[in-house]
């Protein structure tokens, strides 16, 4: 008599959900959406299945995997400053509008708005606009007109009255 040999090729992250729904210790998601049932508000969807959020300096491989006043940067939770807090990095700066300047979070200002270029004002406009003629304008972005380097956006500069890319296209 033969006895039948059942192969049973096994899958990992799917062994590992079955067990953690059985068990009850995580519920599969595909959004925050799904895990609001949790009644624990740092809860949030990683890879599939609902967990605890990460804290400032815990190890993460995404900023959904960290805290809401965290991002994941160099695979650790960093912890976000609101306007006003010390920085070191503008990414530390958890208003998209702010700018770690002199060590603080510091909110830009926004498009057409009244802004200065003296050493005690805020210097910057958000996004890519640029205080030009006192007034937080839109950058010029490649191939348009400009007078000076600081009309044009991000790493553009001003060569033969146009913004451009100094090191072409490398």
């Amino acid at each position: 008599m033969r006895v039948p040999i059942v192969l049973l090729i096994i899958f990992p992250r799917y062994v590992f959900g079955i067990v953690n729904i059985i068990v009850g210790i995580q519920q599969p998601c595909t959004s925050i959406v799904d895990c609001l049932s949790s009644n624990n508000p740092n809860t949030v969807c990683y890879q599939g299945y609902c967990g605890s959020c990460r804290n400032s300096s815990q190890a993460c491989s995404s900023s959904t995997h960290c805290c809401g006043a965290s991002r994941c940067f160099r695979h650790r939770c960093t912890a976000l400053y609101k306007t006003g807090q010390t920085c070191r990095l503008s990414r530390q700066c958890s208003n998209i509008n702010d700018f770690c300047l002199n060590r603080t979070c510091t909110r830009c200002i926004p498009l057409w708005s009244t802004c200065s270029t003296e050493p005690l004002a805020t210097p910057c406009c958000v996004g890519d606009a640029v205080c030009r003629s006192g007034m937080c304008q839109p950058a010029s972005t490649n191939s348009q007109v400009c007078l000076t380097t600081f009309d044009c956006a991000n790493e553009l500069v001003c060569l033969s009255g146009t913004c451009q890319n100094p090191l072409g296209s490398c």
